[in-house]
């Protein structure tokens, strides 16, 4: 009783901290706003489960305490406000199983319920069979120590508040998501490498990263802590449409932003991703991977460019695209340039700078 009445109380303030809109198995009653509660129908291998009505042998993954979900017509609405007590909360290294025995039935595991496993804050990892074709929000909401996640392949949304207060999160993949829901990085202040394909919903979930500064008891942060952000579409640099508050000025000063070969140029020149101040050619292959370091630097100064470090052939471009100046490393000076935008290119990365 105690928890369902922790829920039921929840629900007068959840839309300020979950909801998303999906499709939802049927409930009797006709399409007049009613709730449902859920609750687990069993646990195994220490994984809470419940059997979905109406499905061949399905379950969804659960939280081990009461869900109300709210109907109306085709629409559902999360009514969790993600502020339960949960008894036994899940905790270290977690491996969902694509099917699992119940009372000698098998049931495949196809969902993951909303804020299945959220509030875990001793939760290490967590990964997800192929075998699930839908997750909902919040389910690693408050999991202040997450920092690995294995989402299945063929998943193209994420959620509303996927990873809200997840502070421990290093690196993320955003490119398999067509549709990105609001706040789904909330409070992500320790993502360190971003791979996106630089669609703008993809980007504004970045942005979204300060949208709500307390998320989850996560501390205001906005020194920015991404230091590798990979664009993988070239395309991205000439889309429209970014919000100029998808990275912190810090970012766009100290992280590198790798994108395709080729288009270092056309990065460079764009007003959004143009901010960057390293902006480097390099195909991504993985996240995690190792960076060959690099002691080449730029400078521009007194109508000079000059390059430290080069090791091969540097050439520089003013801004309509013509090469004005080929540097080597006898010679890895420009001098007597007009004062403008100048791109220079070198065996290590694109750089922009101004003179």
């Amino acid at each position: 009783m105690r928890k369902t009445l922790a829920v039921l109380l929840a629900a007068s303030c959840a839309s300020s901290y979950a909801q998303d809109i999906y499709p939802e198995w049927p409930i009797s009653g006709d399409d007049e706003f009613r709730t449902e509660l859920l609750e687990p129908d069993f646990e195994s291998g220490g994984i809470f489960y419940h059997i979905i009505p109406g499905a061949d042998n399905e379950v969804a993954v659960m939280n081990n305490h009461s869900l109300l979900i709210r109907h109306k017509a085709e629409e559902v609405l999360f009514c969790e406000a993600l502020e339960w007590t949960v008894d036994a909360p899940y905790e270290g290294d977690v491996a969902v199983p694509p099917s699992v025995v119940h009372e000698g039935k098998a049931y495949e595991v196809t969902t993951v319920m909303y804020g299945a496993f959220a509030n875990s804050a001793d939760l290490k990892s967590v990964s997800l069979p192929e075998s699930v074709k839908e997750i909902r929000g919040g389910i690693f909401a408050g999991c202040s120590s997450l920092d690995g996640v294995q989402l299945p392949g063929g998943l193209s949304q994420l959620p509303s508040w996927t990873y809200a207060g997840c502070k421990s999160l290093k690196s993320i993949d955003l490119r398999p998501y067509a549709s990105v829901g609001a706040a789904s990085l909330a409070g992500c202040y320790g993502l360190l490498e971003v791979v996106c394909t630089g669609s703008p919903a993809q980007v504004e979930a970045l942005r979204g990263r300060y949208d709500t500064r307390d998320a989850m008891g996560v501390a205001p942060d906005m020194s920015g802590s991404l230091r590798r952000v990979y664009v993988t579409d070239p395309e991205a640099a000439a889309m429209t449409g970014y919000g100029q508050g998808s990275f912190a000025d810090s970012e766009y000063a100290e992280a590198t932003l790798y994108v395709p070969a080729g288009s270092g140029e056309a990065f460079a020149a764009s007003d959004f991703w143009g901010r960057f101040s390293r902006i480097e050619e390099r195909e991504y292959s993985g996240l995690h991977e190792c960076f060959v370091e690099t002691n080449i630097s730029v400078v521009a100064s007194n109508g000079t460019i000059s390059v430290r470090g080069l090791e091969g052939k540097a050439q520089i471009y003013d801004i309509t695209g013509r090469c004005v100046a080929t540097l080597l490393p006898a010679c890895p000076q420009a001098k007597a340039l007009t004062p403008g935008l100048y791109i220079v290119r070198t065996p290590a990365g694109t750089w922009k700078v101004r003179v």
